[in-house]
């Protein structure tokens, strides 16, 4: 599945490095198709590559590409390689002008069958005209920017039901610093919604994969499963509850570095009893 998913990555950013479906081409030095894991469970979705990336052919590598893999590295706590990090245009603009609505719609659907092929559980868009394009692409209105940056919506976007969390584009940041502490919260936001991605999907199991198909004893299976089970409900408990406090003590400046480590410590305890439960 994996090799099958690279083949067709490869193959779209081949399509996008000769394609010629617009204008944006004739100026080009090098189209932008994107870069990072084929199993991202966050996607990053800017606007239009800059300088920087026109040259190297490659997403978010001048300035704002640097505050982006800040953000990813120290509120994320991930590497680059661990996301996907895209645009809705391909090909630079003139001057960094924005993209025009036709460009949009010209490139659109290589990203849609990006999206397809990753389908992360997040999207987060970066700037105003990858926000209005997955709204109005989900059939949902789009009112500004400002007013639903930040926030947490549940889109369906041709036929994926994805999280969508707007926010400033880098760049932004890097001409207005008050922006920055806005994209900071905003990606803090990100974290809390990767975690409760997380511990819902883990809930939404079904009962009877927890407790039917033990191996030996079926009767002495389930009761441990039980047993365990209960434990890994306590825990999860304990992971929200640190999240909160976590979430609570950044937005007040406060040292979150205590929570961090207890949620690290509790996420391994998890792991290692979801481990134990399978085994049974």
């Amino acid at each position: 599945m994996g090799s099958d998913k690279i083949e067709v990555l490869d193959s779209i950013a081949s399509e996008i490095r000769v394609c010629r479906r617009c204008s944006l081409w004739e100026k080009r030095k090098n189209a932008v198709p994107g870069e990072g894991s084929i199993d991202a469970q966050i996607m990053f979705i800017g606007e239009a590559p800059g300088a920087n990336e026109d040259i190297q052919g490659r997403p978010f590598v001048g300035a704002a590409g640097k505050l982006l893999d800040k953000l990813i590295n120290d509120v994320l706590r991930l590497e680059r390689g661990e996301v996907y990090i895209t645009n809705v245009v391909k090909c630079r603009p003139p001057g960094n002008r924005d993209p025009t609505s036709i460009e949009i719609q010209t490139c659109a659907s290589y990203l849609e069958r990006q999206i397809r092929v990753i389908s992360p559980r997040i999207i987060v868009a970066l700037g105003r005209h990858s926000t209005k394009y997955l709204f109005e692409a989900s059939n949902m209105h789009y009112s500004g920017l400002s007013r639903v940056r930040g926030k947490t919506f549940n889109l369906n976007f041709m036929g994926l039901q994805v999280k969508v969390i707007p926010t400033y584009h880098p760049a932004a940041a890097l001409y207005n610093p008050r922006l920055k502490d806005y994209l900071e919260k905003d990606f803090l936001n990100v974290k809390i919604a990767v975690r409760r991605e997380n511990t819902s999907g883990f809930k939404q199991m079904r009962i009877n994969q927890f407790f039917n198909g033990g191996r030996g004893n079926p009767l002495k299976s389930n009761a441990e499963k039980r047993k365990i089970y209960r434990r890994l409900k306590g825990i999860r408990s304990r992971i929200k509850a640190a999240t909160r406090k976590a979430e609570r003590f950044y937005l007040e400046g406060g040292d979150v570095s205590v929570k961090e480590r207890e949620i690290k410590k509790l996420t391994k305890l998890k792991r290692k009893m979801r481990e134990k439960f399978r085994n049974l």
